[in-house]
């Protein structure tokens, strides 16, 4: 009966080291995939700060040349906004998310088109199109992430 208890400590004892080592395995898993995780999402940010940082030395080069006595002409000023939202825009689509734009008569559509105002009307047949987009949408997989903000017509009876 003792020989027979000696085994059975023994074996037990064999099984609690075997589910301490399986406890340090999962233990060690689990913090490695952990770090996977932790890595993969911060290589997702790559180029998003890629992005940022163009724009970031863009912008504080400008600054560097508008502060200067001899300012650059004004005129400089508009290509210059252009290619920072040119910048943003690629580093969006390199998330998945594209640019739209919205074309004036296009029929307006609250899937991807915010309204922001109106103009009145008196042609029925222009009824809800849009007069004009005044900012940019952004799409993901066929759906608005951001509708666009556009200016629609209305009709109203007796306009000019």
């Amino acid at each position: 009966m003792r020989a027979a208890l000696e085994e059975l400590t023994r074996a037990l004892e064999r099984e609690h080291e075997r589910a301490a080592y399986r406890e340090s395995v999962i233990d060690r898993l689990h913090e490695e995939n952990q770090q996977l995780r932790r890595g993969e999402r911060e290589s997702l940010l790559d180029p998003i700060r890629a992005a940022l940082y163009r724009v970031h030395d863009m912008a504080y080069r400008e600054a560097g040349r508008w502060a200067e006595p001899k300012r650059p002409a004004a005129s400089r000023a508009a290509p210059l906004f252009a290619a920072i939202a040119d910048e943003i825009a690629d580093a969006l689509a390199r998330t998945g998310v594209e640019r739209y734009d919205v074309e004036p008569g296009e029929l307006y559509d609250p899937a991807w088109h915010r309204a922001v105002g109106s103009t009145p009307v008196s042609d029925q047949l222009l009824d809800g199109t849009v007069v004009e987009g005044r900012t940019k949408g952004f799409a993901r997989d066929d759906h608005a992430v951001r509708r666009a903000d556009v200016i629609i017509r209305r009709f109203v009876e007796g306009e000019r």
